[in-house]
């Protein structure tokens, strides 16, 4: 069984937002292989994600804990769609949500998704390898890019 953070205790600092329970086993792999998968959480739709990022509102259950350093955000879950997701995210009145960096991980590699998630205000865009390899390798580079390299704007805020 693989272990998840549990949002209601735990500190996240990425949110894995993906239908494909293959998929999110594999990302989850690859967190674990960069020893960065302990503070993960799992969405299954996009209203998951949007009910859990809500939590961070005054008065929600998260309220005071920093957001994820990075949201991992598939183009086609059930629920509310995946650039859906990222438009409310971006339209958020809390801005540590509004600025929390987005990457798209999909399998979608048509240059209407890639212009559309940009314009919407994505931070990255990663079509997922089909090769188990290649996906391994993509997902661990992200983690340990968003999770130890890259600087987060809320950082840059509480200095």
């Amino acid at each position: 069984m693989t272990m998840w953070a549990d949002p209601e205790h735990d500190s996240v600092d990425a949110l894995l937002v993906e239908d494909s329970e293959d998929d999110a086993e594999l990302i989850h792999r690859a967190f674990a292989a960069s020893g960065l998968a302990g503070h993960l959480a799992w969405a299954r739709d996009g209203q998951q994600a949007l009910d859990f990022l809500s939590s961070h509102h005054p008065g929600g259950a998260r309220e005071g804990r920093r957001p994820p350093r990075v949201i991992l955000l598939d183009l086609k879950i059930p629920k509310i769609g995946g650039l859906e997701v990222l438009a409310r995210l971006r339209g958020d009145p809390l801005p540590p949500l509004a600025q929390a960096p987005v990457v798209m991980v999909t399998s979608s590699p048509h240059n209407g998704d890639i212009q559309e998630a940009y314009a919407l205000g994505a931070n990255g865009y990663v079509v997922k390898p089909v090769e188990y390899t290649s996906f391994t390798q993509v997902m661990q580079n992200l983690a340990v890019f968003w999770l130890t390299i890259n600087k987060p704007l809320a950082d840059a805020a509480e200095a």
